[in-house]
Protein backbone atom coordinates (compact mmCIF):
# COMPACT_ATOMS: atom_id res chain seq x y z
CA UNK A 1 0.00 0.00 0.00
CA UNK A 2 0.84 3.55 -0.81
CA UNK A 3 2.27 5.19 2.93
CA UNK A 4 1.32 8.84 1.36
CA UNK A 5 -2.10 8.23 2.64
CA UNK A 6 -2.54 12.38 3.84
CA UNK A 7 -5.52 12.34 1.49
CA UNK A 8 -7.49 10.88 4.20
CA UNK A 9 -7.16 13.87 5.98
CA UNK A 10 -8.32 16.04 3.44
CA UNK A 11 -11.79 15.51 2.88
CA UNK A 12 -13.06 19.24 1.87
CA UNK A 13 -10.78 21.42 -0.63
CA UNK A 14 -10.47 25.17 -0.06
CA UNK A 15 -14.20 25.76 -1.34
CA UNK A 16 -15.58 23.28 0.96
CA UNK A 17 -16.50 20.71 -1.22
CA UNK A 18 -15.62 17.16 -0.96
CA UNK A 19 -11.79 16.47 -2.37
CA UNK A 20 -11.79 14.44 -5.73
CA UNK A 21 -8.08 12.84 -3.86
CA UNK A 22 -10.39 12.27 -0.85
CA UNK A 23 -12.88 10.52 -2.97
CA UNK A 24 -10.78 8.13 -4.78
CA UNK A 25 -8.62 7.65 -2.03
CA UNK A 26 -12.02 6.34 -0.03
CA UNK A 27 -13.16 4.16 -3.18
CA UNK A 28 -9.24 2.80 -2.64
CA UNK A 29 -9.74 1.89 1.14
CA UNK A 30 -13.57 0.05 0.24
CA UNK A 31 -11.31 -1.76 -2.41
CA UNK A 32 -8.73 -3.04 -0.52
CA UNK A 33 -10.97 -3.67 2.41
CA UNK A 34 -13.57 -5.76 0.34
CA UNK A 35 -10.49 -7.84 -1.46
CA UNK A 36 -9.30 -8.93 2.14
CA UNK A 37 -12.16 -11.59 3.33
CA UNK A 38 -10.10 -11.43 6.46
CA UNK A 39 -11.17 -8.19 7.63
CA UNK A 40 -15.13 -8.69 6.36
CA UNK A 41 -17.71 -9.74 9.14
CA UNK A 42 -20.01 -11.25 6.33
CA UNK A 43 -21.03 -8.67 4.57
CA UNK A 44 -20.25 -6.11 7.26
CA UNK A 45 -16.83 -4.07 8.15
CA UNK A 46 -15.55 -2.21 11.27
CA UNK A 47 -16.32 1.80 9.98
CA UNK A 48 -13.38 3.98 10.65
CA UNK A 49 -15.20 6.82 10.33
CA UNK A 50 -15.16 9.98 12.85
CA UNK A 51 -17.98 8.57 14.78
CA UNK A 52 -18.07 5.12 14.63
CA UNK A 53 -14.21 4.44 15.19
CA UNK A 54 -13.96 1.05 13.79
CA UNK A 55 -16.18 0.03 16.55
CA UNK A 56 -19.72 -0.01 15.13
CA UNK A 57 -19.91 -3.28 11.70
CA UNK A 58 -22.13 -1.80 8.82
CA UNK A 59 -22.12 -2.77 5.15
CA UNK A 60 -19.79 -1.56 2.50
CA UNK A 61 -21.86 1.21 1.21
CA UNK A 62 -22.74 2.41 4.50
CA UNK A 63 -19.06 2.70 5.65
CA UNK A 64 -17.92 4.31 2.50
CA UNK A 65 -20.96 7.01 2.70
CA UNK A 66 -19.86 7.42 6.62
CA UNK A 67 -16.34 7.77 5.11
CA UNK A 68 -17.26 10.69 2.51
CA UNK A 69 -19.82 12.50 4.99
CA UNK A 70 -17.51 12.64 8.86
CA UNK A 71 -14.29 11.11 7.67
CA UNK A 72 -11.93 8.78 9.00
CA UNK A 73 -11.08 8.38 12.38
CA UNK A 74 -8.24 10.53 13.79
CA UNK A 75 -4.51 9.09 13.23
CA UNK A 76 -5.76 5.73 10.94
CA UNK A 77 -3.12 5.69 9.32
CA UNK A 78 -2.11 2.40 9.83
CA UNK A 79 -5.39 0.13 8.55
CA UNK A 80 -4.86 -2.87 11.07
CA UNK A 81 -8.48 -3.08 11.31
CA UNK A 82 -8.96 -3.80 7.86
CA UNK A 83 -6.36 -6.65 6.88
CA UNK A 84 -3.20 -4.47 6.61
CA UNK A 85 0.06 -5.00 9.44
CA UNK A 86 1.90 -3.13 11.62
CA UNK A 87 4.46 -0.99 10.32
CA UNK A 88 6.77 -1.59 12.42
CA UNK A 89 10.08 0.47 12.40
CA UNK A 90 13.73 -0.62 13.28
CA UNK A 91 15.45 1.24 16.30
CA UNK A 92 16.75 4.57 15.63
CA UNK A 93 14.42 4.41 12.36
CA UNK A 94 13.12 8.08 11.74
CA UNK A 95 9.31 8.28 12.23
CA UNK A 96 7.16 9.15 9.25
CA UNK A 97 4.89 12.25 8.98
CA UNK A 98 2.14 10.00 9.13
CA UNK A 99 2.99 7.29 11.51
CA UNK A 100 2.83 7.37 15.00
CA UNK A 101 5.84 6.66 16.94
CA UNK A 102 4.53 5.30 19.95
CA UNK A 103 3.84 2.19 18.73
CA UNK A 104 4.21 0.66 22.30
CA UNK A 105 0.78 2.14 23.26
CA UNK A 106 -1.10 1.26 20.70
CA UNK A 107 0.12 -1.97 20.50
CA UNK A 108 -1.22 -2.17 23.92
CA UNK A 109 -4.38 -0.50 23.51
CA UNK A 110 -4.87 -2.61 20.34
CA UNK A 111 -4.64 -5.78 22.55
CA UNK A 112 -6.99 -4.67 24.86
CA UNK A 113 -9.44 -4.22 21.77
CA UNK A 114 -8.46 -7.49 20.36
CA UNK A 115 -9.15 -9.16 23.72
CA UNK A 116 -12.77 -7.83 23.88
CA UNK A 117 -13.32 -8.65 20.49
CA UNK A 118 -12.59 -12.17 20.76
CA UNK A 119 -14.65 -12.30 23.80
CA UNK A 120 -17.77 -11.00 22.27
CA UNK A 121 -17.13 -12.42 18.91
CA UNK A 122 -17.33 -10.64 15.16
CA UNK A 123 -20.90 -11.32 14.71
CA UNK A 124 -22.56 -9.35 17.26
CA UNK A 125 -24.71 -6.58 15.99
CA UNK A 126 -24.46 -3.26 17.42
CA UNK A 127 -27.89 -1.94 16.73
CA UNK A 128 -29.89 -2.68 19.25
CA UNK A 129 -27.53 -4.42 22.22
CA UNK A 130 -28.40 -5.89 25.44
CA UNK A 131 -27.29 -3.95 28.66
CA UNK A 132 -24.37 -6.77 29.09
CA UNK A 133 -23.42 -6.24 25.40
CA UNK A 134 -23.50 -2.55 25.55
CA UNK A 135 -20.73 -3.08 28.43
CA UNK A 136 -18.55 -4.54 25.56
CA UNK A 137 -19.17 -1.68 23.67
CA UNK A 138 -18.77 0.88 26.16
CA UNK A 139 -15.09 -0.92 26.93
CA UNK A 140 -13.97 -1.11 23.22
CA UNK A 141 -15.09 2.75 22.87
CA UNK A 142 -12.64 3.47 25.94
CA UNK A 143 -10.10 1.79 24.08
CA UNK A 144 -9.97 4.41 21.50
CA UNK A 145 -10.95 7.12 23.20
CA UNK A 146 -8.54 10.16 23.95
CA UNK A 147 -7.98 11.20 27.71
CA UNK A 148 -7.95 14.87 25.80
CA UNK A 149 -7.91 16.03 22.05
CA UNK A 150 -4.87 15.03 21.04
CA UNK A 151 -3.58 12.86 23.87
CA UNK A 152 -1.49 9.74 22.58
CA UNK A 153 -3.35 7.68 26.04
CA UNK A 154 -6.72 5.92 25.81
CA UNK A 155 -9.26 6.06 28.78
CA UNK A 156 -8.59 2.76 28.65
CA UNK A 157 -4.74 2.02 29.05
CA UNK A 158 -4.76 4.70 31.74
CA UNK A 159 -7.95 2.56 33.49
CA UNK A 160 -5.72 -0.40 33.32
CA UNK A 161 -2.87 1.51 34.32
CA UNK A 162 -4.13 3.09 37.49
CA UNK A 163 -6.51 -0.02 38.35
CA UNK A 164 -2.49 -2.01 38.08
CA UNK A 165 -1.63 0.51 40.98
CA UNK A 166 -3.85 0.09 43.18
CA UNK A 167 -3.34 -3.95 43.31
CA UNK A 168 0.03 -3.23 43.76
CA UNK A 169 0.07 -0.61 45.95
CA UNK A 170 -2.88 -1.95 47.68
CA UNK A 171 -4.78 1.71 47.34
CA UNK A 172 -8.13 1.73 49.60
CA UNK A 173 -10.89 3.01 47.50
CA UNK A 174 -10.78 6.03 49.20
CA UNK A 175 -7.36 6.53 48.28
CA UNK A 176 -8.24 5.70 44.37
CA UNK A 177 -10.83 8.15 43.85
CA UNK A 178 -8.58 10.82 45.47
CA UNK A 179 -5.56 9.70 43.14
CA UNK A 180 -8.35 10.04 40.65
CA UNK A 181 -9.94 13.32 41.21
CA UNK A 182 -6.30 14.80 41.22
CA UNK A 183 -5.17 13.52 37.78
CA UNK A 184 -9.25 14.60 36.84
CA UNK A 185 -8.72 18.18 37.90
CA UNK A 186 -4.90 19.29 36.28
CA UNK A 187 -5.99 17.16 33.02
CA UNK A 188 -7.22 19.51 30.24
CA UNK A 189 -10.61 20.68 30.79
CA UNK A 190 -12.82 18.22 28.57
CA UNK A 191 -10.93 14.83 29.69
CA UNK A 192 -12.13 12.18 29.51
CA UNK A 193 -10.37 10.82 33.13
CA UNK A 194 -12.41 8.88 35.41
CA UNK A 195 -12.97 10.50 39.02
CA UNK A 196 -13.81 7.59 40.90
CA UNK A 197 -13.71 3.84 41.76
CA UNK A 198 -17.32 3.49 41.36
CA UNK A 199 -17.06 5.54 37.89
CA UNK A 200 -14.40 3.28 36.71
CA UNK A 201 -16.93 0.31 37.26
CA UNK A 202 -20.25 1.43 35.55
Amino acid sequence: MNNDRAWMYQRLDSQGCLNPAFVNGVENFMEYVISRPSSLDGINIQCPCFNCKNIKFWNAETVKLHLLKKGFVRNYYEWDRHGEPYVVRQSGEPSSTHYSNTQDRRDEDNLMYNMVMDAAGPSFNPEMPNPEVQKLYDILDSSKRELYEGCETSQLSAMAQMLSLKSNHHWSEACFDQTSQFFKGVLPQDNTFFDSFYSRRK
